[in-house]
């Protein structure tokens, strides 16, 4: 049946004495066929502030939105590592929600839920949605974040949903592609990871592809030490316990200094050393 058939058995249905409940289920057939003819459908995109600071700083998450003026109503589920930052407040509301209502609770540690509903059927517009009061336990540098999205839930005024997941975050911490670093010193490398189902299981970090260490906890952190100059590619790849493996973004670095001199010996029957040159 065409979307103009339940148009008009809405009113026939009216003028009949017909059951709301049953005008209910004829709007939600037509929203649903108006939908599938792309007259409801739109483009909607968040925008994730950073999330970076000092350890026992505090700062604001902030979220952006950028729509169409077709959402009602959305549902955003945030993760992050509990070790690095933690929600200390109740999420409040920006000027692209006008008319709505704002909750917040943590549905799970590492994982907060924002749920923004509309007071009076007002779509939300494009600009500053919410924002979240946190605080870092941990340093989180600049070119890093501690806060990802793993989930999304948007709803029109008919009551359609829409949900839409996100990749878990993983990603080399502390280190930017560039940076200069010293041969024949230690180097610490440290990997955030979160947003799994079920947590992570490990964090592998590997150099030039190789694997340097695994780390099955937060901090997941392993130490390589450069022996020749030059560029090499930092990156980790976590594992979650329901078997997904998702890869940091690679770090280029760059080893400075002079090759170190290397000496080989090898050992007589007698004990004695003896130097190849």
């Amino acid at each position: 049946m065409s979307s103009l058939w339940w148009v008009c058995l809405i009113p026939c249905g009216y003028l009949c004495g017909m059951k709301q409940t049953y005008l209910l289920t004829c709007l939600y057939f037509v929203s649903t066929l108006l939908a599938s003819q792309g007259w409801l459908s739109g483009e909607s995109r968040i925008a994730l502030g950073p999330s970076s600071g000092l350890a026992t700083s505090t700062g604001e998450l902030e979220i952006h939105f950028d729509t169409d003026d077709r959402v009602a109503g959305v549902q955003i589920d945030l993760t992050f590592d509990p070790a690095y930052v933690s929600v200390s407040g109740s999420p409040l509301l920006g000027g692209a929600a006008p008319n709505h209502s704002v909750d917040g609770s943590g549905v799970e540690p590492g994982r907060y839920r924002i749920i923004i509903v509309s007071l009076d059927s007002d779509f939300i517009v494009s600009g500053k949605l919410v924002s979240v009061p946190i605080t870092f336990n941990k340093t989180i540098p600049e070119a890093s974040r501690a806060i990802s999205i793993g989930e999304v839930v948007v709803s029109d005024r008919y009551g359609l949903e829409s949900s839409f997941s996100f990749s878990p975050f993983v990603s080399i911490s502390g280190l930017v592609s560039g940076m200069e670093i010293p041969a024949g010193q230690p180097l610490p490398i440290e990997a955030v990871a979160f947003g799994f189902e079920g947590g992570v299981e490990r964090v592998n970090v590997l150099v030039n592809g190789q694997l340097i260490g695994v780390s099955p906890s937060s901090p997941f952190s392993a130490s390589w030490t450069p022996i020749e100059p030059g560029q090499v590619l930092v990156t980790a790849l976590a594992k979650g316990n329901d078997g997904e493996e998702v890869p940091a973004p690679e770090v280029v670095l760059n080893v400075a200094g002079e090759p170190l001199t290397r000496f080989r010996f090898i050992t007589l029957s007698t004990g004695i050393l003896r130097r190849l040159t």
